[in-house]
């Protein structure tokens, strides 16, 4: 049970949760913007006929506006949870329920721009599906391409692009349909780390303007814990949520935990408590968490 949607709804939907309603909690959620999961489950079927779950009655909930960092070894099913929130599989199991109305945008490791269209013409595709007027989404396009810091490259082609800027131009896109949850899988892993280093940056300060609730799959933990408020760490073979934990604000305490999930990845240490993550209500000022 999340403690932020019993605080953020009507005293009788907090009665309800109160009670370990799972579909109050649920009700919650959706009524203030956010994300529930409940007993999510996806099997893989082996050659033998096999089923062997990669996620396994998962359940979890995001506040709206939060930015959720998902870390674990291979084979944990990061990548499986991220396309089973953006409707790109379906669960053998459980449900997903967002805020309605909702729009989810996508950032993935590949860009997938469309190399035969300009810059402006690729972060405007997803506007232009939704039947957006052509003047506005070339206003909007144009805007975005300014706040990820390539507006002076609108009409160029993709392949002109170097790595770090196609995903500018990836994200762009993404943000030109105002999700109001973004889902990023490793969006950043094939970038030099100077690149990398830069738009994170760049992501945590689009995040602080829009407030947009953000679901980042990395298997980096520095990544994890210098962007997100909250990290949830998955363990192997559908063994579920290892560690929910919010990201605290120090530097040296940020470094302590890393070692903590290091151990915990490595199953070299017990799971780690997670009382403190599942509300989000993290005081940190320095990164305005």
């Amino acid at each position: 049970m999340s403690r932020a949607f019993a605080a953020l709804g009507s005293a009788a939907q907090t009665a309800e949760i109160a009670s370990g309603d799972d579909d109050a909690v649920a009700r919650a959620a959706t009524a203030v913007g956010g994300v529930s999961v409940r007993g999510l489950t996806k099997y893989f079927v082996a050659p033998d006929g096999a089923r062997h779950a990669v996620i396994d009655r998962l359940s979890f909930d995001v506040p709206p506006g939060q930015f959720v960092c998902v870390l674990g070894a291979s084979g944990s099913g990061k990548t499986t949870l991220l396309r089973l929130l953006g409707g790109l599989a379906s669960p053998d199991a459980g449900r997903v329920d967002f805020a309605a109305p909702s729009s989810r945008g996508f950032v993935f490791q590949q860009d997938a721009l469309l190399p035969w269209r300009s810059v402006l013409d690729n972060v405007a595709f997803g506007l232009a599906m939704r039947g957006v007027a052509r003047a506005e989404r070339r206003r909007r396009a144009l805007a975005l391409l300014d706040t990820v810091g390539l507006g002076g490259l609108h009409d160029q082609l993709p392949n002109r692009l170097s790595g770090g800027m196609r995903q500018r131009v990836n994200l762009a896109r993404a943000l030109a349909v105002e999700p109001t949850v973004l889902l990023m899988d490793e969006p950043f892993s094939a970038l030099d780390v100077r690149t990398r280093s830069r738009l994170q940056g760049e992501l945590r300060d689009i995040w602080r303007a829009r407030r947009s609730t953000v679901i980042f799959v990395t298997h980096q933990i520095d990544e994890a814990l210098q962007l997100g408020q909250r990290v949830m760490v998955l363990g192997a073979g559908g063994a579920g949520i290892l560690a929910d934990l919010a990201v605290p604000a120090s530097e040296a305490a940020r470094a302590a935990l890393a070692t903590r999930i290091h151990a915990l990845i490595d199953g070299a240490s017990q799971p780690v408590a997670a009382a403190s993550a599942v509300d989000g209500h993290v005081q940190s000022p320095e990164h305005q968490r």
